[in-house]
């Protein structure tokens, strides 16, 4: 048993090294680019970090991270782009006042595009949403509109912060991206998460945990999957709540907000520098 346990701990320490080696290779190249662009002298990424920086801010929140310890000068700031929604173009207004029934919104932000799934993918999302017969918006971008249910509004374009906060958005169908997820808790709108990449697989883990989200496998989803869990969230009680509650957790600022705890960081290290934290 202790022999498998040191086999597991070795096989973590070699992909933590060798994630640090993609990690410093990706850094480079990515140095590279800025020294062509802007100036030769430009320090490499970690000179920079160990020696001149004096906060980090993190666009984090035990919501949407969990609880974790951190440095005195790592300050979090997640939701920080979050604000109360404007009101939006005329004819989408128009669109949304008149479902006082829901409308479900659907975009993969610019993790994929729907012109990148494969037919079987497009198809499940054409058949789904025709069963569905309620209000669809569809950040779409793909020419080809032949087979868009007539239930369904395709934009290459959405105000997504605005329509989120609309009262009659009643779900939203995403990738799980951070900053896409922390607007859909701000706004208190359920989310059924189609994670592509990244960190959208533990964003939306976490988020089905908390009560807020159903999740699903973008490459074995079916018709019926995304029917009933849009269903579901539309109507699931439980997760009113539950998005309820973890919106209440992410907007509790207490004394300050995400943009004035951040605006005081940069002020302090304007004034003072990073004294302390060298």
């Amino acid at each position: 048993m202790i022999y498998l346990t040191l086999k597991i701990l070795n096989l973590f320490i070699i992909l933590e090294n060798l994630l640090n080696l993609f990690l410093n290779w990706s850094d480079s190249l990515a140095l590279k680019s800025v020294r062509e662009k802007i100036s030769h002298n430009i320090p490499d990424f970690n000179s920079i970090v160990e020696n001149r920086a004096a906060y980090s801010l993190s666009n984090s929140h035990f919501v949407t991270h969990g609880s974790w310890p951190y440095y005195q000068n790592v300050i979090e700031v997640g939701g920080i782009h979050c604000k109360p929604g404007k009101v939006l173009p005329s004819e989408m207004k128009q669109f949304m006042d008149s479902h006082s029934s829901g409308v479900v919104y659907v975009s993969f932000g610019s993790a994929v595009k729907p012109s990148q799934m494969t037919e079987y993918q497009k198809n499940v999302f054409y058949a789904a949403f025709q069963e569905l017969n309620i209000p669809i918006i569809w950040k779409w971008d793909d020419e080809d509109l032949s087979r868009i249910p007539s239930n369904v509004r395709v934009m290459k374009w959405v105000p997504q912060n605005d329509l989120l906060a609309h009262p009659n958005l009643k779900v939203f169908v995403t990738h799980g991206g951070l900053m896409s997820l922390q607007e859909a808790l701000f706004h208190k709108v359920p989310i059924v998460g189609v994670p592509i990449a990244f960190d959208q697989i533990g964003n939306l883990n976490r988020a089905q945990r908390n009560g807020y989200a159903i999740n699903l496998n973008l490459h074995s989803l079916t018709k019926d999957d995304l029917v009933s869990s849009i269903r579901r969230v539309m109507a699931d009680e439980n997760i009113q709540k539950s998005i309820k509650k973890m919106h209440d957790l992410f907007t509790d600022d207490h004394f300050q907000t995400p943009m004035k705890r951040g605006v005081r960081i940069v002020e302090h290290v304007l004034k003072d520098g990073n004294q302390g934290f060298q």
